[in-house]
């Protein structure tokens, strides 16, 4: 990631990572909390990678 991200891709990054945290939060039992955010984590490197393919400058 050599750049800075753009409004449209900051914005498509948060609700993305949003909706998919609020699913796994509702869908899974987290019995630390630790591991949500591990998870949070590793969604949002992810996501931002397929924003910077999907939509570009």
């Amino acid at each position: 990631m050599k750049n800075k991200f753009n409004f449209r891709q900051a914005l498509f990054i948060g609700f993305f990572v949003a909706t998919l945290i609020t699913f796994a939060r509702n869908m899974f039992d987290w019995e630390n909390g630790i591991y949500l955010g591990i998870f949070a984590f590793i969604i949002t490197i992810a996501v931002s990678f397929i924003a910077q393919k999907v939509i570009k400058d």
